[in-house]
């Protein structure tokens, strides 16, 4: 007697033997479903197999990314950077001089550093959001007891009191000073939104006809 498909071999007669092809289908379902589990351990960070070097080596990669997006956040700020101080000196070195250009003229490097201002703002948030992204990162994979990032050295970098006890039995208390407390981002910040103020001033003016000549 012929075989249905699909037919489970508890509902056929013992005499019957399982075609070939359900095996593979089996096989094949079976080695997916292990994938899965695999794929769900790793998306969730649970790595049960990994030695200590293992982890010594996923933290100092999860540093190394770190530490080229803060290289690239500062990199692509100080070029900008340099090139709107170069525009504010000519426009500042412009209305110093004795025949100052028309208004036009200073209108235009006004409205041009504006236009340079926005991307350069935006990627500076960008490239510092990424970069916190990594450190958190990073934090959340450090093995335990290196006090890097977390414990006595996240304390630290919030600005808290922290206390190093040294193998001589000799004790240090550290704490960052006052002024130093302002987190660089937020300093950076600053000094853009000074550079955007110059830019809207002078455009101000020009439009009212103070500076430049008609």
């Amino acid at each position: 007697m012929g075989h249905r498909f699909g037919t489970h071999p508890s509902a056929r007669s013992p005499g019957i033997v399982k075609p070939r092809y359900l095996f593979g289908c089996e096989r094949a379902l079976r080695d997916a479903k292990h994938a899965y589990h695999r794929g769900v351990r790793r998306w969730f960070g649970q790595q049960p197999s990994m030695t200590p070097e293992d982890e010594r080596a996923r933290y100092l990669a999860a540093l190394g990314v770190a530490q080229h997006d803060y290289e690239m956040a500062w990199l692509v700020f100080g070029s900008v950077f340099v090139g709107q101080t170069v525009l504010l000196g000519f426009i500042g070195f412009a209305l110093s001089s004795s025949s100052q250009p028309s208004r036009w003229t200073l209108g235009a490097a006004a409205l041009l550093g504006i236009l340079l201002w926005v991307p350069w703002f935006a990627t500076f948030q960008r490239n510092t959001g990424m970069h916190a992204f990594r450190v958190h990162l990073a934090a959340s994979v450090e093995p335990a007891g290196w006090n890097i990032l977390r414990g006595p050295g996240k304390r630290y970098a919030d600005g808290h009191q922290v206390v190093i006890d040294h193998p001589d039995g000799t004790r240090e208390c550290f704490q960052r000073p006052t002024l130093g407390r302002w987190r660089t981002k937020y300093a950076t910040m600053f000094l853009q939104v000074v550079v955007l103020a110059a830019y809207l001033v002078i455009l101000g003016a020009t439009l009212a006809g103070k500076i430049g000549s008609s």
